[in-house]
């Protein structure tokens, strides 16, 4: 695996059950392995498995909750999800986009790889076009 630069994004790979025929850090109960990579705020790398993958409940603004998983190994294509909704990383709140791009072996699906996109640039950018065109005293609704 390629060294994890600081500043770069959380990236992560799942695999249809027991497809490494073993248990390995950052795999569930099932036997898929899903390390999700990410740095934390010291710089040291940080592994934990990624969940709700095949999860159909649904985030309060209506986006299944395992849409980044269940659409791309459904359909074999790419995905991206532009979610209105906050995910724990390293025990912090964080409002993600996610890409994610199936594997495939002769046609069929053996697992995902993706990264996601913290989207707190979006606050930043709102915060100085206010400041920037409306003196600071602009709102959103």
């Amino acid at each position: 695996m390629a060294p994890i630069q600081p500043g770069s994004r959380p990236g992560w790979t799942s695999t249809t059950p027991n497809i490494k025929n073993r248990r390995d850090q950052g795999s569930d109960a099932t036997g898929r392995f899903l390390p999700y990579w990410t740095r934390a705020a010291d710089g040291t790398i940080a592994i934990q498995p990624l969940v709700e993958y095949d999860s159909h409940a649904t985030h309060a603004n209506g986006l299944v909750k395992g849409a980044w998983y269940i659409n791309p190994s459904t359909t074999g294509k790419e995905n991206i999800l532009w979610s209105a909704a906050f995910y724990i990383v390293q025990g912090k709140k964080v409002f993600l986009a996610t890409m994610s791009v199936p594997v495939m072996i002769d046609g069929k699906f053996h697992g995902l790889a993706g990264a996601d996109y913290n989207l707190d640039f979006l606050q930043k950018l709102a915060e100085q076009m206010d400041r920037t065109l409306f003196g600071g005293k602009g709102s959103s609704l």
